[in-house]
């Protein structure tokens, strides 16, 4: 099979070409996966990972039992130079070992053999925490192990990860790492004598998804929680330039496309991307450069309803909220909170947005219907009128205009040193002089919908945005043009 579908990847020294998205590879049923280069056994789904058919198409590994296996002896013996290459995502930071890649086995305290590329959780033997990792076995009754830079990847977003090996072959080979075309930097773990590599000589340990042992199943067989896109192997090790060369050709399958402002971004979820809520579950992700650091729990059932770029997530105004990172907000000199919202019920009345220390402080009230005052009390105001205060007693900001249940509105706090301001739809509608800067407190309860168990919105939201520093007004004005053609 050739690679027609996608000529902009390397192609030099590829050895093994999985990509879902192709129906040359996976044709969306069934248990069997194809090579695209030709050289490579067909693969075999395994205890039923699924495949989903958003952004071109991927399979989603349950971290129970799910696995593919290819058992080829051509992906055994990968030479002295080699490269893989895989557009992954994690589904949890708790799984301790995420397999990509593995060929691992061992003769039970004699030698270790095959390799494994792995996400690993832990700060733990020398191996830095939420790393890419790759183990290798020796000719003797040990690893060696090297991993990339702390936190590479620490959130559940959607990632190119590289490793490329050379000298494999020798006592002193040259390992690195790559997030998303960016050289990361490698440690060596220190445990064990560096050797080279010692390849297995079993078909059966070559797995996507499990780290497995074969000849000793119980010394390593854990699953992972991930999905993925596509995955390579190379018998070369690709330069930073061929690497940059193959997440490009990749790439604008999975960036967020909303044309919003990135910078100072912080925190971006948005119901109408896939990327960030795909249509089910609790965890709404963060997305876009730095806004995709952060993600919300939905709590109590809020509900998503749309398709494509009308997806939205329905608050009850009964109970359910969603959580935010306590990071966020806490010590800013200036920011910017910002909603593409719809208000639900006759009286628009509830919280947007607040962060509450119980029995310190309440912080970045951003309300409507009513207002929070000092010590945190909460006074009546006017339904559909928006109230900001940046801490109890502190400096305070009110909308101008009224705003109307089952409308959709792109509300806009921006504040800083010197004064707050409010904007509808990309309009300036209010601005206060004062020093609204945000104070420090990281221990927080932040919340979308609710003021800490109070006062709840029931409204739809498309899409929730948090910057560390104020817009201006043609950058809310951006983001307002970006969001008003969906509904």
């Amino acid at each position: 099979m050739g690679l027609s579908y996608n000529p902009s990847i390397v192609v030099d020294g590829l050895q093994y070409a999985l990509d879902v998205a192709n129906p040359k590879c996976y044709s969306g049923s069934g248990n069997t996966t194809f090579d695209l280069t030709g050289r490579i056994t067909p693969g075999a789904l395994t205890n039923g990972p699924t495949y989903n058919s958003n952004l071109g198409g991927f399979l989603s590994f349950d971290g129970t039992n799910d696995y593919l296996a290819v058992p080829d002896s051509n992906l055994l013996d990968l030479g002295a130079n080699f490269t893989i290459s895989a557009w992954i995502k994690l589904n949890d930071l708790t799984t301790a070992y995420q397999s990509i890649f593995n060929s691992l086995d061992v003769v039970t305290n004699s030698v270790t053999k095959g390799l494994a590329l792995v996400w690993w959780r832990d700060n733990l033997y020398g191996v830095n925490p939420k790393s890419l990792m790759i183990q290798y076995g020796m000719n003797g009754w040990a690893w060696n192990v090297y991993s990339s830079d702390a936190n590479t990847i620490n959130d559940l977003n959607i990632h190119h990860v590289v490793l490329t090996i050379s000298a494999a072959n020798t006592n002193n080979p040259t390992i690195s790492f790559y997030l998303d075309g960016v050289l990361k930097t490698t440690t060596w773990w220190g445990q064990s004598t560096k050797a080279a590599i010692n390849y297995s000589s079993d078909t059966s340990a070559i797995r996507v998804g499990h780290l497995y042992t074969p000849g000793n199943p119980s010394y390593a067989n854990t699953f992972a929680n991930m999905n993925v896109y596509n995955l390579q192997v190379y018998k070369k090790a690709l330069s930073a330039v061929e690497i940059l060369q193959n997440y490009n050709a990749n790439r604008g399958r999975y960036l967020y496309n909303a044309d919003i402002v990135t910078d100072g971004l912080v925190y971006n979820v948005d119901a109408g991307n896939y990327l960030s809520y795909p249509a089910s579950g609790t965890i709404w992700q963060g997305i876009s450069g730095s806004g995709s650091t952060y993600y919300s729990v939905l709590t109590n059932g809020p509900t998503f309803s749309g398709s494509g770029s009308t997806g939205v997530i329905s608050f009850d105004g009964t109970n359910d909220y969603a959580t935010v990172n306590t990071n966020l907000l806490s010590g800013y000199s200036s920011g910017t909170i910002a909603a593409f919202i719809k208000f639900s019920g006759t009286n628009p009345y509830g919280t947007i947005f607040l962060r509450q220390h119980g029995g310190v402080d309440t912080y970045n009230a951003f309300t409507t219907g009513y207002l929070v005052t000092g010590y945190g009390d909460r006074t009546a105001g006017t339904a559909g009128r928006l109230y900001y205060q940046n801490q109890n007693n502190g400096q305070k900001i009110q909308s101008i205009s009224v705003l109307s249940s089952n409308i959709w509105y792109y509300i806009t706090l921006t504040f800083s040193s010197t004064n707050a301001k409010i904007y509808i739809n990309g309009n300036l509608d209010k601005t206060v002089s004062g020093n609204f800067l945000s104070p420090s407190d990281l221990v927080t309860d932040p919340r979308i919908g609710s003021y800490a168990g109070f006062e709840y919105l029931a409204s739809s939201i498309s899409s929730f945005q948090i910057y560390n520093r104020a817009l201006s007004q043609a950058e809310v004005t951006q983001n307002y043009d970006a969001f008003r053609g969906r509904f």
